[in-house]
């Protein structure tokens, strides 16, 4: 496979909200209070940071080897005899969801069968393991809750081939159909994959607390062209608007809501962001910067007004003036950036990188960082709190550089649960727009 042909991005998951009995649905900007009838509030558990640590540590070798895969460009991945190879459309997704750090339950099948899964606005399909599938979780650590086909009422067989292919391998199995349950609301009939070989996860997968992702991104990316399990809530009824929002539970469980949003989890009025294109959640950035300084579309940084404060710094023109293109991914735990910009960023800040990529500078230094979003006007400024997770006298940075090609669409940075921790996000499915607005204050 070429370049030419290569990375499909399906980036992101994850993350919500808390319960409460105060919900809205905007339409053409003028907001209506709605019922809990329709709204569908599914609870999220956030991993402690000590766990994440210590996963996210543990999987530096799966991290190296997606990373040589990127720098050799696009490459075939060899399915087993059993994977109907034909059927895989050459895209590879460069998210491996070794950093998530989010998930929630759905149950499957009549009776339901639980499964804890990443909520993901980065791709479209929902996906589990099936009874007898490889490399899906441990005997003891990791283990796994299974699909079984045979134990459901409900089930339908469907026949075609599934295929995915991420930066660290295959993904693969069948499409299947069953009853998918989201706070005690069945949708009908909803197609997903039953994956019998997930080595493409690598540890990611076998020890992290996930069985599999539930796809919030729009039909027009999904694999096989199945109807996302969202679009399919909202055409059978069972949630009343095509609307979802994330609040991220700090230290605390968080929640998703779907079919409106709570305006008890943020402060002020959204700000309504268009799409670039219905595939991810896409958007076009104005610039990024620390403090008195922002990345313009040219590339270079100059003085844009925020709350943060910090030196200011100067990066060299290094290609032709471009627009800057984000993706906010509740599929990652990070914020990603161009590798130059990064780079730089680090080298300001005085942090160390591993081999990974990874960047720590010691706690007592962590305070003195800022890093701000201008989006449609609107800056949305993160601190060393939201940029930081603490590991001894050591804070793990969390952003990372990544240079994505995209057969789909520009994206330079990922907007993911460090953002979206800050800042709530409600996606509008049938406007294509993101509404944000800073989260009710932490104490």
């Amino acid at each position: 496979m070429t370049n030419k042909n290569a990375l499909r991005l399906v980036v992101a998951l994850v993350c919500t909200a808390v319960s409460s009995s105060s919900f809205a649905y905007e339409s053409d900007h003028q907001a209506d209070e709605v019922s809990d009838r329709g709204i569908l509030r599914v609870p999220i558990h956030r991993i402690p940071d000590d766990e994440f640590l210590e996963t996210f540590q543990s999987q530096l070798q799966d991290a190296e080897r997606a990373a040589s895969i990127l720098l050799r460009g696009a490459t075939a991945f060899e399915f087993d005899d059993s994977t109907n190879s034909s059927s895989w459309d050459g895209s590879v997704v460069i998210q491996n969801y070794m950093n998530a750090q989010y998930y929630g339950v759905v149950s499957i099948g009549t009776p339901p069968q639980d499964f804890r899964v990443i909520f993901d606005t980065g791709s479209s399909n929902l996906w589990v393991p099936q009874k007898g599938c490889r490399d899906c979780g441990g005997a003891v650590f990791g283990r796994k809750a299974k699909y079984d086909a045979g134990d459901s009422e409900t089930y339908e067989e469907d026949g075609e081939i599934f295929a995915i292919a991420y930066g660290s391998g295959p993904v693969s199995g069948e499409f299947v159909s069953d009853t998918v349950t989201l706070d005690g609301l069945q949708i009908q009939h909803q197609e997903f994959a039953a994956v019998d070989d997930a080595s493409g996860l690598g540890t990611a997968f076998r020890f992290g607390k996930f069985d599999g992702i539930l796809g919030l991104a729009f039909p027009s990316i999904s694999v096989g062209g199945v109807n996302p399990v969202f679009a399919n809530g909202v055409e059978q009824g069972i949630i009343k608007s095509p609307t979802f929002a994330f609040y991220l539970g700090d230290h605390t469980k968080g929640e998703l809501t779907l079919g409106g949003y709570d305006e008890a989890r943020f402060e002020g009025d959204l700000h309504w962001v268009p799409l670039v294109n219905a595939t991810w959640w896409q958007i076009q950035i104005d610039s990024v910067g620390t403090g008195s300084s922002a990345t313009q579309t040219d590339n270079t940084l100059s003085t844009a007004t925020s709350t943060a404060t910090s030196t200011s710094r100067t990066l060299e023109d290094t290609q032709e003036p471009t627009d800057i293109y984000a993706i906010v991914d509740s599929g990652t735990s990070l914020i990603t950036g161009p590798t130059p910009d990064v780079t730089a960023l680090m080298t300001e800040w005085g942090a160390e990188s591993n081999f990974a990529g990874q960047y720590f500078l010691p706690c007592i230094q962590a305070h003195t960082l800022s890093l701000v979003f201008s989006i449609d006007g609107v800056e949305y400024a993160l601190q060393g709190r939201d940029l930081t997770i603490a590991s001894g006298e050591l804070c793990l940075i969390l952003i990372m550089g990544m240079d994505i090609e995209s057969t789909i669409g520009q994206v330079d940075w990922i907007l993911g649960d460090a953002f979206m921790r800050k800042f709530y996000v409600v996606h509008d499915y049938e406007g294509e727009r993101i509404g944000m607005a800073p989260v009710v204050k932490r104490l």
